[in-house]
């Protein structure tokens, strides 16, 4: 860690925190992220109109205040004087509008947040903006430069922690990766390494760590060993390797957070009014398709498998997953094309492969060898694809929703830790708290 903060009684500027990620970062574009390294390194470049503080609480971000009906309907937001994006320019009421439209009309992940009625869809007339049936979310009103009004279609005193999520983070176009407002820009961007710097016009101070660092691995194992020998400051780990340290009771920072990580099976096909075809078809078959318990300990073995938890509602019934399969109207000879996402710990092709081959196989199921995610689903060149989603405990992103749809079927949920060095729990990186890795705030 090369900060001279680290027994400072008060923070002082400097430093760099240095992270380890373990999928490739191909995008930094909060609409359309596609794995988690993704998710981690844009969540320190973009904010919304409010943001979480160190303590989990709502706090201002680009909306200097903000006040509602009192059935909550009503949302009026004043963004903040000062607010501006990274190349200089101030943030504006309009630009709220234009950011919160393109993350309705071209986020891959819009059916789901419909489904679960996380964000933006709670505004009346976000979901008619996606079906391109209006030209304009008529719920979202700009008053004036820095005013805003916001038109829920039902009051939700839980609004404003949903625009804390991804898909309200405000940004405007770039060349190539979207502008944000957020604590850090980038300074540096290759495969291998991407370096972000402090924003010195960020609305709340700069930053007092200078830069952050994300290295890519191919290996934990490499990660640990960098980690052990001072070369980084926090890695995320894997379930089973968290569990191993800490029963060794090592001396390393071990954090636990709030955030659960939800694996689940995304339904890629068009849906019809017909119950035996379509995605409602699909749903009630799959739903039965999978021993989500074997699957866990398949993949991580009799002892860590009960460290996760088993989502689905449904008992694994593969007669009765054969049976529904034969009294679908899908061309059943043909092979599905199946996607899988990069995991947070590196499992993703593993667990698409035993997917196909422990259980799609076994109930007559034909399913191509599975491919990395890409742009499969917003292309809709896939039929199924195996992915994931953060679940903070305060959201109605809770699995208890995603149980409603006829395209999601979750299989299991996964603790989140991340190790870190001792003295990183010292370093405040600005007001409100410090940058966040994955929803964990590495400071005391």
């Amino acid at each position: 860690m090369s900060s001279a903060v680290e027994s400072a009684p008060h923070p002082r500027f400097g430093g760099q925190l240095r992270h380890a990620i373990f999928q490739r970062v191909t995008t930094l574009d909060g609409v359309n992220y596609l794995n988690f390294a993704e998710s981690q390194v844009a969540a320190n470049l973009y904010e919304g109109l409010v943001k979480r503080d160190r303590f989990g609480r709502i706090v201002s971000a680009i909306a200097q205040s903000w006040r509602h009906s009192e059935d909550y309907r009503v949302w009026r937001f004043t963004i903040a004087q000062n607010a501006k994006f990274h190349d200089g320019t101030p943030v504006r009421a309009i630009d709220i509008k234009r950011a919160w439209e393109r993350s309705v009309r071209e986020s891959w992940r819009g059916e789901i947040e419909m489904e679960s009625r996380m964000s933006l869809f709670s505004i009346e007339g976000a979901v008619s903006y996606r079906t391109n049936t209006t030209e304009e979310i008529v719920g979202i009103e700009v008053l004036d430069e820095k005013h805003l009004r916001v038109t829920l279609k039902k009051g939700d005193p839980e609004f404003l922690a949903k625009l804390t999520a991804p898909m309200a983070w405000i940004t405007k176009q770039g060349n190539p990766q979207p502008i944000g407002t957020g604590r850090f820009h980038v300074a540096s961007y290759s495969a291998e390494e991407i370096q972000l710097a402090a924003n010195a016009n960020y609305v709340w101070g700069r930053p007092y760590v200078d830069s952050v660092i994300f290295r890519y691995y191919v290996d934990v194992r490499e990660a640990l060993f960098d980690f052990e020998s001072r070369g980084l400051d926090a890695l995320y780990l894997p379930l089973t390797e968290a569990e191993k340290r800490r029963r060794e009771n090592l001396n390393e920072i071990l954090i636990q957070t709030d955030i659960a990580t939800g694996v689940y099976l995304y339904i890629n096909l068009p849906n019809t009014k017909s119950q035996d075809s379509g995605q409602q078809a699909w749903h009630n078959f799959l739903k039965y398709a999978v021993d989500v318990d074997a699957l866990l300990r398949l993949q991580y073995g009799a002892e860590f498998a009960q460290l996760a938890l088993a989502a689905s509602p449904y008992r694994y019934n593969p007669t009765k997953a054969r049976r529904r399969l034969k009294h679908t109207n899908e061309e059943r000879s043909r092979s599905l094309r199946m996607v899988y996402a990069s995991l947070p710990d590196n499992t993703g092709e593993e667990i698409a492969m035993r997917l196909k081959r422990d259980f799609f196989s076994h109930v007559g199921l034909q399913v191509a060898n599975p491919v990395e995610f890409g742009g499969a689903l917003k292309d809709a060149s896939a039929d199924i694809a195996l992915l994931a989603m953060r679940l903070p405990q305060d959201t109605d992103g809770a699995p208890s929703n995603l149980y409603k749809s006829d395209f999601l079927i979750p299989l299991y949920f996964l603790p989140s830790h991340f190790l870190c060095q001792p003295q990183v729990r010292c370093i405040n990186i600005g007001w409100g708290g410090i940058a966040t890795f994955d929803g964990v705030w590495l400071s005391q």
